[in-house]
């Protein structure tokens, strides 16, 4: 549960990253509703995946320094 924190704010940066984008987007909306929820949730999802990723990366390479120094 050490990455509990990281985690809820790397999905916080995720959503407002999202959140921006959709304001600051010029194209038309989806004509449907639900169109424009999946493509939010998706894009969300995406973002997230990449910070977790990048993450886990620096917190494995953080380690793996720790242990040799």
């Amino acid at each position: 549960m050490k990455h509990k924190k990281p985690l809820i704010g790397i999905f916080v940066i995720a959503l407002a990253l999202t959140i921006l984008g959709y304001v600051l987007d010029t194209d038309e909306p989806y004509p449907n509703w639900y169109d424009n929820v999946f493509e939010f949730c998706w894009i969300n999802f995406f973002i997230f995946a990449v910070l977790c990723t990048i993450y886990i990366l620096f917190d494995v390479f953080l380690r793996m320094i720790k242990k040799t120094g």
